[in-house]
């Protein structure tokens, strides 16, 4: 239900009540001076005590209103409530004080008699709603007790009013008027409603049990007697019945409406009962399935509540903590409870620097830098914590999941003590090893082995770079294995020999074996290759290639017969020389 404009919608109301009131007095148009011609008329002066109530209904509505506007307000109530004291003192004393000529003196005096008088009804209502306006913005639970009393009191006298107006008797409103008793039920409407949170507004305006039932009712109530009263009155005044019939026709009418009430109450309650059961029933399945979930759960989870305290712990949380919630315990003692250091140290874990404190705060945070110290053995975890937030955006709970990181840490470690090994013999080997990534028909470099700045003087960084080996692969070498690279990729492996420039400017002799890795679809993924200085070698055949070209040219002058033959007899070298000698070619 939506509640925030009935006070600026009440405020409005009356203010144009009194200002018409006002207006009939100026105008003297008798049905603005009274809803019904012929019977008593407001009093301008209660007009404008109304018009001050609507001004401060009106801006008492401002819920985050400055100040200023506050006093404003207040002041309007005031004086409002001060023009009604002085009019009811005068009725209590005994003594006129002449605030009934302070408007329109002229027509009062003419119109003369009590109608033109502000009624004591009136003046007692005016005091009642004047004081509960300013009090309506205090906090205390007394001030807000009192709002509600003076504002119940107020719609009481004005509803009596408009019921005898209803029933065509003075007896109940003396000289109020009608508008007068409708504006002032309108006004205590709306201070109610200015705390929409607070006592009577907040049942009947609640989501709860309550607040539906009372909206039910209360129509119900109001209008029912009213009306059955009204039935009775026309009866007997048609001659239907006498007092005594009436009288217990009415009587009968109410138990008949108020027994109707009881029985639809509680079918209502029945049912909003089995409704309550039915989703108690269903939260309790969905809590139990959760806690099943939970306790079933490899990671471990702790939860505290909207006050720090440690609200739940599942079963994993259990095992690797080595104990159960401490309930008792606060956020600052829970490194104590637990037994939590910081990783690789005697200090205890800083309360300010858990994550679940953070989650308390609002803010997700991960860390993987705590140790719990149990008897038995040192758990390292990996903690990774959130709020939990209600529907007003406040943190409800705070949750904690972790996992014990032992089995982990030892991995790494082992898989650290492995790469420091496998670069050791990277590093002692003559090969350097080297991974490419495939890009479509190119290369992209992901790892070279550090061993490169030992053959070829280059560190990895440099070696990473995409265009480093075309750069310094020799000119005259380019063209021919640029050609021979797509082999790669139709025979899975390849093997070339070329010089590649040294960090010191000269060429060295590479022999580059290649293999290519496709996935389990068959495309090329990456390439591992090896290099090999193969400087040595190079020379070394160029070396054996001028000797041999040498002794071919030796013998191929000699003038004395040179002739090599095998192990079997057979001739394999005969020189001009022996053919010459022989006569054999």
């Amino acid at each position: 239900m939506n509640t925030a404009r009935i006070p600026r919608v009440a405020g409005a109301a009356v203010i144009l009540i009194g200002l018409g009131a006002l207006a009939g007095w100026q105008l003297d148009v008798a049905w603005l001076k009274s809803f019904a011609p012929g019977q008593a008329t407001m009093s301008p002066v209660a007009a404008l005590g109304l018009v001050l109530l609507g001004i401060a209904l009106w801006l008492s509505s401002e819920g985050g209103a400055s100040r200023a506007v506050a006093w404003v307000a207040d002041a309007f109530a005031a004086a409002a409530a001060l023009l009604g004291l002085v009019r009811l003192s005068g009725y209590l004393l005994g003594f006129d004080p002449g605030l009934d000529h302070l408007l329109f003196a002229r027509q009062v005096d003419a119109a003369a008699g009590p109608p033109s008088r502000v009624a004591f009804q009136s003046a007692l209502n005016l005091v009642l709603v004047g004081a509960a306006l300013p009090l309506q913005r205090r906090n205390t639970r007394r001030a807000q007790v009192g709002v509600q009393l003076l504002a119940v009191a107020a719609a009481v006298v004005a509803l009596v009013g408009v019921t005898a107006h209803a029933y065509g008797t003075r007896l109940l409103y003396g000289t109020m008027s009608l508008n007068t008793a409708v504006a002032f039920l309108i006004a205590a409407a709306g201070v109610l409603w200015c705390r929409p949170d607070r006592g009577f507004a907040a049942l009947v305006a609640g989501p709860t049990p309550g607040g539906v039932l009372t909206r039910r009712l209360l129509p119900a109530i109001i209008v029912v007697p009213l009306l059955l009263g009204w039935l009775r009155l026309a009866g007997q005044g048609a001659g239907l019945y006498d007092t005594a019939g009436g009288t217990a026709l009415f009587a009968s009418g109410i138990v008949a409406v108020l027994a109707a009430l009881a029985w639809w109450s509680a079918h209502s309650l029945d049912e909003a009962e089995a409704q309550r059961a039915a989703a108690e029933q269903a939260l309790r399945g969905s809590e139990h399935r959760l806690f099943q979930i939970l306790e079933a759960m490899p990671i471990a989870v702790f939860v505290l509540d909207a006050a720090g305290r440690p609200y739940y712990a599942n079963q994993a949380s259990r095992e690797i903590l080595g104990k159960g919630i401490a309930p008792d315990a606060t956020p600052e003692q829970l490194p104590e409870v637990y037994q939590a250091f910081v990783a690789g140290t005697s200090d205890p874990y800083p309360p300010e620097r858990q994550p679940i404190v953070s989650a308390m705060k609002g803010q997700g945070a991960h860390v993987a830098d705590i140790e719990i110290h149990r008897p038995d053995r040192i758990v390292p975890l990996e903690v990774w914590a959130a709020p939990v937030r209600d529907p007003g955006g406040q943190v409800a709970l705070a949750v904690a999941a972790f996992s014990d990181i032992t089995e982990r840490q030892r991995a790494q470690q082992t898989l650290r003590a492995t790469q420091a090994r496998l670069q050791q013999v990277l590093a002692s080997s003559t090969a350097v090893i080297y991974g490419n990534l495939v890009r479509g028909k190119s290369f992209s470099p992901s790892w070279v082995s550090e061993n490169i700045t030992a053959m070829m003087g280059y560190d990895v960084q440099a070696a990473m770079d995409p265009g480093w080996w075309l750069a310094h692969l020799h000119p005259e070498d380019q063209a021919r294995v640029l050609a021979e690279v797509p082999a790669l990729f139709t025979q899975d492996r390849l093997t070339l020999e070329y010089r590649f420039r040294h960090a010191d400017g000269t060429y060295r002799w590479v022999r580059d074996e290649a293999r290519l890795v496709r996935d389990a679809g068959g495309a090329p993924v990456e390439v591992f290759g090896a290099w090999v200085d193969v400087t040595e070698h190079q020379r070394a055949q160029e070396a054996l290639r001028a000797s041999e070209e040498r002794f071919r040219t030796l013998a191929a002058t000699a003038n004395d017969a040179i002739i090599s033959a095998d192990a079997h007899g057979d001739i394999t070298y005969f020189n001009p020389g022996a053919e010459r000698m022989f006569g054999y070619a």
